[in-house]
């Protein structure tokens, strides 16, 4: 891999400004600040507020192209002419070029940073041969990642290329799968984020999806399944099989939109089989595999909510309590909802068409009481440890302005910060203090503040 030049970077503004600041802070208002800044120091106060949004640098992004944020880097993929992708990075604060490197390989896309500083991403990509399609008059292909390689993200480094596809990226790991020359998985590796070397592999033919458990914010087992419903639950840090058993099963069939698949919540293993639009759910203990409750009545899918499992029937969401099924609380013509924040959920009612039209409540997980007023938009977050809640909506004039909205995930109060140009066709993507955005073939970057 080669480093190669940066494209333009031009700057708004050399490096975020505090909100309201213009350079004349008289000493009345300095001291002023330094007191409310004490005052929040000392009372351990939430965070305040943002005021405002302050533009810093653009850098050219072309249709096709992608960008990924982490707290303090944007990373863009460029496609050159022989399409292979041009890496680069920025810092996100000032826009400085850090480094850029060709990839050596067609990227389609950005995945995951690690806590580790590992940018891991999809190399090469093979197809299957035509099989028929389930209504027997034609043929279709899948696509699969045969390879993955990842870079330092602080340098550019490459650190390692291996077979397979990253699947589960966590703190310093990343769980790969294998396919074989159908395009169905067949082994499955964990392997080392900074040199890619194997901690444990097994092969597991005939497995169709698996899923992670965690315990205390770290992944504690494996679990996968077979067509056939054979379930096993191994440690992740060891690939040891802890309980294997069998459940009942119905084969994905994706073109014609039936799957089954898994989800670990806490102590519980639920296993989702949908047709279409329709999901019918079964909860079982984890540790034994013992069946517990089933429930049929959702057509949006299941999500985990804050411990709870959330089961839309597609005019409201309820709580469901794993250990039971019963009904903790339900939200009555929202067709949605999923964690945001630690213990607050956003529920939507469905009708988001990228031109914010969607309407979203902020919700309670532990009782589902509705906080704040509705927000009407489009809802760009990012995630803990310290969450940004931005609702995003088209205004005008002049055409391409977008409004700005801050929603407090703590109290669902709402703060208009401002508008940015943007061009509603691609989604923005946000971090903590920073909201990044594409407009006339750039890419944006605005401190929130």
């Amino acid at each position: 891999m080669s480093i190669i030049d940066l494209g333009e970077v031009t700057s708004a503004s050399a490096e975020p400004r505090p909100p309201g600041s213009d350079g004349r802070l008289t000493r009345q208002v300095a001291l002023a600040v330094v007191a409310v800044l004490t005052v929040l120091a000392v009372a351990g106060s939430a965070r305040p507020e943002p005021h405002g949004l302050h533009p810093l640098w653009s850098a050219p992004l072309a249709g096709g192209d992608t960008f990924y944020l982490t707290g303090d880097t944007a990373f863009v993929n460029r496609q050159n002419r022989g399409n292979r992708a041009v890496l680069s990075a920025y810092d996100l604060a000032t826009g400085k070029p850090r480094w850029s490197a060709d990839a050596g390989a067609t990227v389609t896309y950005l995945d995951t940073v690690s806590a580790a500083g590992v940018l891991v991403l999809p190399g090469e990509t093979a197809e299957t041969a035509p099989v028929p399609d389930d209504s027997g008059t034609g043929t279709v292909t899948r696509l699969f990642t045969t390879s993955t390689f990842a870079l330092d993200a602080t340098t550019g480094a490459e650190l390692w290329r291996e077979p397979g596809e990253a699947r589960s990226i966590e703190a310093d790991t990343a769980l790969m799968v294998q396919y074989d020359n159908r395009g169905r998985p067949n082994r499955l590796r964990l392997i080392r984020l900074r040199d890619g070397r194997t901690v444990w592999t097994k092969t597991i033919p005939g497995i169709e999806t698996w899923a992670v458990a965690y315990r205390n914010g770290r992944p504690d087992v494996l679990v996968t399944a077979s067509t056939r419903g054979e379930i096993a639950v191994s440690g992740y840090a060891d690939g040891v099989p802890r309980r294997i058993g069998r459940v009942p099963w119905t084969p994905a069939k994706p073109e014609s939109g039936t799957y089954t698949d898994l989800t670990v919540i806490g102590g519980f293993l639920v296993v989702n089989r949908t047709q279409m639009d329709h999901t019918a759910s079964t909860v079982y203990r984890l540790d034994t595999l013992a069946e517990l409750w089933s429930a049929d009545d959702s057509f949006g899918g299941v999500q985990d909510c804050a411990g709870f499992l959330c089961v839309s029937d597609g005019f409201s969401t309820s709580a469901r309590d794993l250990a039971t099924g019963r009904e903790v609380w339900r939200l009555r013509g929202l067709r949605s909802a999923w964690t945001v924040a630690p213990g607050r959920l956003l529920a939507g009612d469905g009708n988001g068409d990228g031109n914010g039209n969607g309407a979203y409540h902020l919700a309670d997980a532990a009782t589902g009481r509705i906080l704040g007023r509705p927000a009407t938009g489009d809802v760009t977050f990012s995630g803990p440890p310290d969450p940004d809640l931005l609702i995003l909506k088209a205004v005008g004039p002049p055409l391409g302005r977008t409004s700005v909205t801050w929603l407090d995930p703590a109290t669902g109060d709402q703060f208009l910060l401002g508008a940015v140009d943007r061009n509603e066709a691609e989604p923005c993507r946000t971090v903590r203090h920073y909201l990044a955005c594409v407009n006339d073939a750039r890419l944006i970057v605005t401190a929130v503040g």
